[in-house]
């Protein structure tokens, strides 16, 4: 399962460069808009402004369809501070010092490879990164993110086998009766009280 992800991933593995900062475009869409604190030029040009001289990669979602990252990605095909990656996100991880984005979870998947994760918007796994609300932000967050011991391996545990519902496990519609029962839901109503 090495270098596997959600999505498929290139197989090739790409050059990189070293320590640098990881930016996962998302691009359009209607979940992303409601989570973001800002659009993804305004969050690339925040990192931008402050690199701290680390190269910055640049790797648009695989799914990805929308003119406006491509016209992101044009603008910034000349910068030499920029490595544009169509590559494994994997590669691109073990490579970077920090990960960008607004709340993708390739940044839960790099805390596999001890990548801390600077997040644009709002997330359910922001308890292990840092968050940035205003670009005027990324610099003490990247500098938060960098110099904090964070807990990978407790976190990521916590998060995905305590508080995810893991539909591989037999107890799987229990595991689902008790999450909407406990928010107060009538599961008579429902059909589900002999569950």
């Amino acid at each position: 399962m090495a270098r596997k992800s959600r999505l498929p991933q290139p197989e090739e593995h790409t050059p990189l460069p070293d320590n640098a900062i990881a930016i996962f475009l998302q691009g359009w869409s209607e979940p992303t808009e409601r989570l973001r604190h800002m659009t993804e030029p305004e969050m690339v040009a925040a990192v931008l402004a402050d690199t701290g001289g680390r190269p910055v990669i640049i790797k648009p979602h695989p799914q990805t369809r929308d003119r406006e990252t491509f016209e992101l990605l044009a603008s910034l095909r000349n910068d030499p501070r920029v490595t544009i990656c169509f590559g494994n996100i994997h590669d691109i991880l073990a490579k970077a010092a920090v990960s960008v984005s607004l709340c993708s979870s390739v940044s839960l998947e790099g805390m596999l490879h001890r990548c801390p994760a600077v997040l644009f918007g709002r997330s359910d796994f922001h308890h292990c990164a840092q968050t940035v609300r205003r670009a005027e932000d990324w610099p003490d967050a990247c500098a938060g993110a960098l110099g904090t011991d964070w807990p990978y391996e407790a976190f990521v545990h916590w998060f995905l086998a305590q508080n995810m519902i893991n539909a591989g496990r037999p107890d799987l519609l229990q595991q689902v009766t008790r999450r909407i029962a406990a928010q107060g839901v009538d599961l008579t109503e429902l059909g589900l009280a002999r569950v």
